[in-house]
C-alpha cells in the first residue's frame, strides 16, 4: 500500500532535533524555494506562473545561497518558454556571470587534469563539472565555484607536487 506523507509530517522529527536557537533549516523547500524550483524546472506555463509568484514573495538580493544557484537555470527555462524583456533582465546578468565563472572553472580544471595526466596520474572528475556535462544544457545553468578532482590516495602528494609545478596553489 502506498501512503501519502505530508511535508509537515516529515519535517516534525527534524524540528524536534534542533536545539533552541539553532539556525538549522528544514531540508524541505519553503514556499519561495518551491516556486523557484518550479520556475527552473517546470514546463507548459507552470514555470512562468511560478516565477511570477516567486518574484512577488522575495527580492532577488535577499534570497538564500541555494536559491541563488538556481537562478541561472530558471533564466534558461523561462527564456526557453518565451519570457522576454523586463521579466528576465535581472536574471540575464546573473546567468552571464554564472556562465563566465563556470567556463573559467572548466578551463582551469582542464589545465589541471592535463598536468596530472602528463604526470602519469589517474584522475576522476567529481561533482559540479560532471553534473554540468551530463545533465545541464550549458555550463551557465549550473554555477561552479570550483573543479573537484580525485586521485588515488597513494598519489596525493605527487598530485600536489605536479599541480604546484604547473602553477597551482593548494
Amino acid at each position: 500500500a502506498v501512503r501519502t506523507v505530508r511535508m509537515t509530517e516529515l519535517d516534525a522529527p527534524i524540528r524536534s532535533l534542533r536545539r533552541p536557537g539553532s539556525h538549522l533549516r528544514s531540508p524541505w523547500p519553503d514556499r519561495p524555494q518551491a516556486l523557484l524550483l518550479r520556475a527552473a524546472l517546470a514546463e507548459n506555463g507552470q514555470a512562468i506562473e511560478a516565477w511570477h509568484g516567486f518574484t512577488q514573495l522575495v527580492e532577488l538580493d535577499q534570497i538564500d545561497r541555494g536559491s541563488q544557484r538556481l537562478l541561472p537555470l530558471a533564466y534558461r527555462n523561462l527564456l526557453r518558454q518565451g519570457v522576454e524583456g523586463a521579466q528576465l533582465s535581472s536574471l540575464k546578468n546573473i546567468y552571464k556571470h554564472a556562465w563566465y565563472r563556470s567556463h573559467d572553472q572548466l578551463r582551469g580544471g582542464a589545465q589541471a587534469l592535463q598536468a596530472l595526466h602528463e604526470g602519469g596520474l589517474e584522475t576522476m572528475v567529481l561533482k559540479g563539472a560532471v553534473l554540468g556535462a551530463c545533465y545541464y544544457q550549458d555550463p551557465g545553468s549550473r554555477p561552479m565555484a570550483d573543479f573537484d578532482v580525485m586521485v588515488p590516495f597513494e598519489s596525493a602528494r605527487h598530485a600536489i607536487e605536479i599541480l604546484r609545478i604547473a602553477g597551482w596553489t593548494p
